[in-house]
Parts: structure tokens; C-alpha cells; sequence
């Protein structure tokens, strides 16, 4: 089966503890990888540890820019390495363009983009040192096909 090579491996999953992410959480668990998700939501956080003991996680607004290299390095050490980073949290603030002010515009492009990026950035350093690893980063279909009162 494809996933047979995803045990022990440690994985860091941003938007871990809802939706698509958690889902991935699911299925990387049973296969007994190593996971810590990122999430801005403490309580989703905690009651997503219960359900998946041994999983690491880590309270954080992507939107924090300056302190995601120290949250990358704080994470790595968690894990014990790092062989996957899947970039899958997002945000939206719907609006039309022509009622869309730059802060709605702005935070999600932090999120969505920005974010990425930077936590990407921090796991080339990491995956060139393994020489191997994967970075996935997951968006909406809505990303390619677009969607009325999303121009973010």
C-alpha cells in the first residue's frame, strides 16, 4: 500500500485539529506516524489530543510571522525531526472586491500564502540536512476555480 512508509514518520500539519486536516490526522494516526499539528484554536488543540494520544500540538497564529522560524525550530525538537510538512490551514473573509478592505484582503493572504511560504522556507533548511522529505500544501478548489465574494 502507498502509506506503508508513513510510519514513524514525523509530520507537521498545520489546520490539524479540524476539517481536511483533521482528517489527514486520522489517517496518518493509524498509520502510526509521528504528527504535530499547528492551530490558533486551544480548545480544538486540547480535544484533539484526547482523541489522538502520543500527538503533539502546538497553539499558534500563523499570522505571527516574525516567531515562525522559533516555531518551526520549538516543533522539529518536539518531533525528534521532521520528515513531511503539509501546509493546510487557511482562512477566509468573504466580500466582493469592491467592498473588500485591505486588513480582510491582508490576513488572508498571511494565512493562506505568507504563512506557507515561511513555514516552507523553514523545512527546506530541515529536509536539505535529511536529504529527503516532502512539503504538500493543500488549498481550496475554490484556489483554481475561484468563487463569487472570495477575491482574496
Amino acid at each position: 500500500m502507498i502509506f506503508d512508509d508513513l510510519k514513524d514518520k514525523k509530520i507537521i500539519l498545520t489546520g490539524g485539529s479540524r476539517g481536511i486536516g483533521l482528517s489527514m490526522l486520522d489517517r496518518f494516526y493509524s498509520l502510526g506516524s509521528k504528527v504535530l499539528i499547528i492551530g490558533s484554536n486551544k480548545e480544538n488543540l486540547e480535544k484533539t489530543k484526547q482523541k489522538y494520544p502520543g500527538i503533539f500540538s502546538e497553539a499558534f497564529d500563523l499570522n505571527n510571522h516574525s516567531e515562525i522560524s522559533d516555531l518551526f525550530k520549538k516543533c522539529v525538537t518536539q518531533l525528534g525531526g521532521l520528515d513531511i510538512l503539509i501546509n493546510n490551514a487557511g482562512i477566509t473573509k468573504d466580500n466582493l472586491a469592491i467592498r473588500m478592505n485591505k486588513a480582510e484582503w491582508t490576513k488572508v493572504i498571511d494565512i493562506n500564502l505568507t504563512s506557507s511560504f515561511l513555514m516552507s522556507q523553514e523545512a527546506i533548511k530541515v529536509l536539505i540536512k535529511n536529504k529527503s522529505g516532502s512539503i504538500i500544501n493543500i488549498s481550496s478548489v475554490v484556489a483554481h476555480l475561484g468563487n463569487a465574494g472570495q477575491v482574496n
